[in-house]
C-alpha cells in the first residue's frame, strides 16, 4: 500500500510501470511512454465527445500533476510536452482551451 491510497493511480498501472513507492503528498505524473500515449487516447475521447459542444466553454489543459496544475512541467522532457500540446489541438479545434 502506498501513503493516499485512496488518491493513487491504480495498483495494476503502479505494478506495470514499476513505480518506486512515494511519500506522502508526492503527486507527480509518472513519467513515462505508456502513462502519455494512454493519457493523449483520453484526451482524444473527451474531444470527440464535447469539442464543440455549445454547453462547454472552455477546457483546461493539464499535462502534469496529479490535479493538473502544472507543478513539475520543468521535470518533464519535451517530447511528452509535445504531444500532449499536439493532442489538445487536434481534439480541441472548435473549444477553447486554458493554459493556465
Amino acid at each position: 500500500a502506498r501513503p493516499d491510497e485512496a488518491l493513487e493511480l491504480p495498483g495494476w498501472i503502479i505494478d506495470e510501470l514499476g513505480l518506486p513507492e512515494r511519500e506522502i503528498g508526492d503527486k507527480k505524473s509518472p513519467i513515462c511512454d505508456f502513462f502519455y500515449d494512454n493519457y493523449a487516447k483520453f484526451i482524444e475521447k473527451i474531444g470527440e465527445h464535447i469539442d464543440g459542444d455549445k454547453r462547454v466553454e472552455s477546457v483546461d489543459v493539464s499535462v502534469v500533476s496529479a490535479w493538473g496544475e502544472g507543478a513539475h512541467m520543468h521535470e518533464l522532457p519535451f517530447k511528452y510536452k509535445k504531444q500532449m500540446a499536439d493532442v489538445y489541438a487536434k481534439s480541441f479545434k472548435n473549444t477553447i482551451l486554458n493554459l493556465t
